[in-house]
């Protein structure tokens, strides 16, 4: 902290006999105070948690897969608050919006006049930092960041997220809609010209459904998987996403809890389609990509991984469309049943392993199609495709 002191003072002692030479003949009005552009300017960069492994392991910001604006919140000697005015007093950043620039590839503010520069707070010993995608402005009070009652040393960050034409809840296809927020408040000394790193934790459940026939069938027929759908009574468009952050004076460390979900409003959904787009590397994809042939070789996987808000309670119906193949005597696939349609529940009683509820778990959600009845070759039962689950 001396060194960072001694550095900024230096700085200043330098420019302020620089502006002495220059101002000596003219009024303090003559000529205003410019910092150079870029000097000591609070920049940040981000890093995001992987998709699958949990916690531990972020990787960069990539465009591609995450929001491009965020909402940065940042503070000096923030640990020494009590309440919400001596908070309002040490701020810094007070969701203040960044967007990524694709040409340079760096975090912007969004709004020049939101510009903070590292020297205007050499008096102070601390900063912290943290932030949330994408950015809101303040509706009512959040996107917010304040104490917790009865809770010393702990803080909480909370945003809104609602279904909008950026954001298609009840699932999210595109990840780049799926709201984050930060995995600890970034606790600096800093010196000038630091970038401060900011981690990131998905916020919502992802899931992706894949297809394998029982062994018992494959001999006999196989299934081509034509459109997958997705509805239910009860799916989650909207709620207030939250995380707590807890200062260790002793350590000097922060600690965060459990990211968790309030204010949910439900809606019934009528189906959602579930399209399906191969990559061409597997050759039991057909029909351009738009339909997979399945065996019971392994499980194919059916189309993207969506997201949806975590809800112990998301059950919605996954409604499948797939014909029944015969592949005959010259190795022709002769379709034996065309447009069957049959459905599953996605529920804890059919999924053993979900885990609907938890923030930043990816379900793989395993669809064994099995009929009632063994098909006859003559195909003459009339029996419904029936989906059962490994």
């Amino acid at each position: 902290m001396l060194i960072r002191s001694f550095h900024f003072m230096r700085y200043f002692a330098v420019s302020v006999a620089a502006t002495a030479m220059l101002t000596a003949c003219q009024s303090d009005d003559d000529l205003p105070v410019q910092k150079p552009d870029g000097f000591g300017t609070i920049t940040f960069s981000v890093s995001t948690e992987k998709e699958v492994t949990r916690a531990s392991n972020y990787e960069p910001y990539s465009v591609e897969k995450h929001p491009q604006t965020m909402g940065v919140f940042g503070f000096y000697e923030l640990p020494a608050v009590t309440d919400a005015a001596s908070l309002s007093s040490k701020t810094i950043l007070g969701n203040i919006s960044f967007t990524y620039g694709t040409e340079k590839k760096t975090w912007d503010y969004t709004n020049s006049a939101d510009v903070k520069y590292w020297p205007d707070y050499v008096a102070y010993e601390s900063f912290d930092f943290l932030g949330y995608m994408p950015y809101q402005p303040y509706q009512g009070t959040q996107p917010a960041f304040a104490p917790v009652a009865e809770k010393p040393s702990t803080f909480a960050l909370s945003f809104p997220v609602s279904r909008s034409e950026s954001c298609a809840l009840p699932l999210i296809f595109d990840s780049r809609q799926a709201p984050l927020i930060s995995n600890l408040p970034v606790h600096e000394s800093a010196a000038m010209g630091d970038v401060i790193n900011l981690l990131f934790d998905q916020t919502l459940t992802g899931f992706n459904i894949q297809f394998m026939i029982d062994p018992s069938m494959d001999k006999i027929r196989h299934f081509r998987v034509k459109g997958v759908n997705v509805y239910g009574d009860k799916l989650p468009v909207s709620g207030t996403v939250s995380r707590s952050y807890t200062w260790d004076a002793v350590q000097g460390t922060w600690s965060a809890g459990s990211i968790t979900w309030s204010d949910i409003a439900v809606e019934k959904v009528d189906p959602i389609n579930i399209e399906y787009a191969s990559d061409g590397s597997d050759t039991n994809y057909d029909d351009g990509g738009k339909t997979v042939i399945v065996t019971s070789e392994k499980y194919r996987k059916w189309g993207k991984n969506f997201y949806t808000i975590p809800m112990d309670a998301f059950n919605p119906t996954i409604e499948v469309t797939y014909d029944v193949e015969l592949t005959d005597a010259d190795g022709n696939n002769v379709t034996t049943r065309k447009d069957i349609t049959s459905h599953i529940v996605l529920s804890k009683t059919n999924f053993s392993g979900l885990k609907a509820g938890f923030p930043g778990h990816v379900n793989a959600i395993r669809i064994l199609i099995k009929p009632r009845y063994l098909y006859v070759l003559a195909d003459e039962d009339k029996a419904e495709g029936l989906l059962l689950v490994e």
